[in-house]
């Protein structure tokens, strides 16, 4: 798994699939306890159970609003 320093273009494109505020994803990006992470492998995309076209995770420890 790999944290995204910065929102690319698939990942703000699975934020708005997902229903997310990609303004509000993109401002919370600024705080450590909160992340998107690209899973890589496989492997993990079966073990996480994401979508091999976007193989995205959020990590929102906090539960911050995001709609």
């Amino acid at each position: 798994m790999k944290t995204l320093k910065r929102l690319s273009k698939k990942a703000a494109e699975f934020c708005s699939l997902s229903g997310y505020d990609t303004d509000k994803i993109r401002e919370l990006m600024k705080y450590e306890s909160f992340s998107i992470l690209k899973i890589e492998t496989k492997k993990e995309i079966d073990d996480e159970g994401v979508d091999y076209s976007y193989p995205y995770k959020i990590f929102n420890p906090f539960n911050f609003d995001l709609k």
